[in-house]
Formats: structure tokens, sequence, C-alpha cells
């Protein structure tokens, strides 16, 4: 499940001189959906909205579990590893709750050997027609044998359903300093999407993190088509403009009400060396 984005720490440089992508932070819950796409934060959200962009949470009602596996590879090894369960119900009331806990493994090129806990908890709400405010609260626990790591932050966002077929959305990210600028980067991201579940729909996203005296911008885009109410074929793109790096990836999604998988791949361009997959199983009743 937990698979997700946004790091603030440039990794050594790889062999022949390419630059590596950064390491999966704990906060870069990408889900195997959000990771085919690429691009997702103006887009209704499922439970990967706790992680990215909370206030979409409310957009859709539905009440959904979901559980997961992302794994990080770095050459022939797991660079990160995470596993984690998450729930999410905006059909009982009209403010929207999400919990998430994961589990990380084997964090980072540069802190290498944290391990523990991120606990998420989201909450959303309209405030209008079609205008949402939500935040997440996360504690994260991670331990190794040279650090121990104890830390709060907070990461409120917005969503905004302009008309049927065109969304934006807005976030912050870890608003309080934790002193942690690899694990949990401040920054901001801004979506749009075009479109909607019933045929296609398309996003474009703009990230900035800062960390360690380095800003960092990330451009995205991707899409993804619906076949036959059962099925979604998922495709993006993405440079981070401080690396120079583009990254592809891809992505396929099955429901069957109420059970439902996705699978998701990112890989950098002229590089089989650093690539992330992602799976999730969820259960889903919408509108309840």
């Amino acid at each position: 499940m937990p698979s997700l984005a946004l790091l603030a720490l440039v990794a050594p440089a790889a062999a022949g001189g390419q630059a590596p992508p950064r390491p999966i932070a704990p906060i870069d819950q990408i889900y195997a959906r959000s990771l085919g796409l690429s691009a997702y934060r103006g887009l209704p959200a499922g439970n990967d909205g706790i992680f990215y962009n909370a206030a979409a949470l409310a957009a859709r009602k539905a009440f959904t579990v979901e559980g997961g596996w992302l794994g990080s590879r770095v050459g022939d090894g797991f660079e990160a590893r995470y596993w984690g369960a998450s729930v999410v119900d905006s059909s009982t009331s009209s403010v929207a709750g999400g919990f998430a806990w994961s589990w990380i493994d084997a964090l980072g090129y540069r802190t290498s050997g944290l391990s523990g806990g991120l606990t998420a908890l989201a909450l959303a709400f309209p405030v209008a027609q079609g205008f949402y405010l939500g935040a997440t609260l996360d504690y994260m626990r991670l331990t190794s044998a040279a650090e121990d790591v104890n830390a709060v932050n907070v990461s409120p966002a917005i969503f905004w359903q302009i008309a049927r077929l065109l969304s934006v959305g807005v976030a912050g990210y870890n608003l309080i300093n934790t002193y942690h600028p690899t694990l949990s980067p401040r920054g901001m991201g801004v979506g749009v999407g075009i479109g909607d579940e019933r045929l296609a729909r398309v996003g474009a996203d703009w990230y900035r993190s800062w960390g360690q005296d380095r800003t960092r911008d990330v451009w995205s885009a991707g899409g993804e088509v619906f076949l036959f109410d059962v099925a979604a074929l998922r495709g993006g793109w993405e440079h981070d403009s401080q690396l120079g790096t583009n990254a592809w990836s891809a992505g396929m999604g099955f429901f069957v009400a109420p059970i439902g998988a996705d699978v998701g791949y990112r890989q950098w361009f002229g590089s089989t060396t650093y690539r992330v997959l992602a799976a999730t199983l969820r259960f889903a009743v919408a509108g309840m």
C-alpha cells in the first residue's frame, strides 16, 4: 500500500556520474495507484489521500479498507520497504476520517538501517459546494543502532472540485520542523485534474520541498483510462529539476465490488538500477 513522494536529500552520485533518485522518505506514502499516475494531487483521492491531500478524501463518499506493500530497489537489493494498512470513512458523516499505519524497513541511502512505524490520522470536511479542507497528523517512530527518531508533523490541504471535469488540489507537507529534513522534508504541492471516473482523467502536479538548505522542484503528469467499469490502465512521467532526472511510471487496477487491487511501477530513464514497485488490495463500499 503505502508507497508514498517528497524528499530533500541528494544521494551520492552513482557509477558513471549519474545522480541516483532520492531515497524514499516515510511521508512518501504513494500507493500503487498514485505510483502509476505520477500526478495525483488534483484528483479525488482514495486512501492514498491520507498522505498527499487529506481534503480530497471528502470529495467522494465511500468506506474503504486498504493494505499493501511498496519496495524501492537499488540494484539487486531493496533500499526501502513498506508494509501497511489504512481505513477511510467518508460516507457516514459530513466529516471524512482516515487512519493509516505503516512499517518501514531499511530506509534510505544515508539512513540505512532505520526501521519503525508511521501512524497517520486525517480529517476532511466540506466548507462550500465542491470545496473541501483537510489535514493529516502523523507520528513517526524510527530507530537504528545509531539514531532514534520521534517526530510529530502536520500537513494541511485544500481540494476544490471546480466543475464535474475539473479539480484542483493544494497541500503543505511537514509544517513542523522536526530537524530531520531527510525523513520529513517541508514542502508544498499543487495539482490539477481533468476528467472523471467514467472514461478517463489526466493530472499535472508541481511539488517543492525544502531541506538541508536545498530546494527541490518536481514536475509530473499522468493519466488513467477506465475500461468497462472494472479496470484502469495508468501511466505517468516525473522530472526532478534539482537532480535533472526523469522517471516513467505505469500501473493498472481492477475492481469488482467490493474487492479491488492495484499495482504500480516507476523506473528512471536510462537506468534499470533505480525502480519502485507497489501493490495494494482494497475493500470498498461506495456511498454506503
